[in-house]
């Protein structure tokens, strides 16, 4: 059961450093850890939602302090990053399921012990979009899971994570309904979402500040070479 995983694991292969393995940051699987912050983030994340959150991440180095193993893999922004700092690596492997990157590209990276010491390779590769949106509808996946599978069915698609912004569009006409967004929203609440929500403004909007921040978190990768 979901329950029953550990919110962190700690990965020991012989006389290697240790991984330690998080969804989120070592305190909470849902904080956003990036190795850039201030103003950009929070631009990025007012128009876009990534990474995950409406608050900026802390400094990379408070993240770190709060980890023993010398290498920390995390998740949630969906972001594909690494960064080096004191020795010590950080990175996030990006998303498979739901890409950032816009390139319809699947995201994951490659430890490699190198003369005892952990190194990350960043990697991309190419989905089949063809064969995804056939096994959306003969799984019965795109009918029965409703507004929320076609949203997601559609990030996977353009490779663009436009969910969050999906989110914050039916809690905004949850507020306008008199209903608090965050409990349980009705159906009919996802479903005029899915009617009124303009996804061709929101990829506009989503590509300019997204490839800014990947800019940046490429800039975060050299402290590696």
């Amino acid at each position: 059961a979901v329950t029953a995983l550990a919110e962190q694991r700690v990965l020991q292969f012989g006389n290697a450093p240790p991984i330690c393995l998080v969804h989120g940051s070592p305190l909470d699987v849902r904080e956003p850890v990036l190795p850039v912050t201030g103003a950009l983030v929070a631009e990025v994340a007012h128009v876009t939602g990534l990474p995950s959150t409406r608050t900026l991440p802390r400094p990379l180095g408070d993240v770190m302090a709060d980890v023993q193993a010398s290498v920390l893999v995390c998740g949630h922004t969906h972001l594909q990053w690494r960064a080096c700092l004191d020795g010590r690596l950080a990175v996030c492997p990006g998303s498979v399921g739901v890409p950032t990157n816009g390139s319809g590209h699947a995201d994951y990276a490659l430890l490699t012990l190198v003369d005892g010491r952990w190194q990350a390779e960043l990697r991309s590769v190419p989905y089949d979009r063809e064969r995804l949106l056939r096994d959306y509808h003969d799984s019965g996946l795109h009918d029965d899971g409703g507004p929320l599978a076609r949203a997601f069915m559609a990030d996977a698609l353009s490779g663009q994570c436009l969910s969050i912004m999906f989110f914050w569009h039916a809690h905004r006409l949850a507020r306008q309904a008199g209903l608090k967004p965050d409990s349980w929203l009705p159906d009919h609440v996802w479903f005029d979402t899915e009617r009124s929500f303009d996804r061709a403004r929101a990829e506009r909007d989503y590509l300019p500040a997204y490839q800014r921040l990947a800019r940046a978190l490429d800039r975060a990768g050299h402290t590696c070479d």
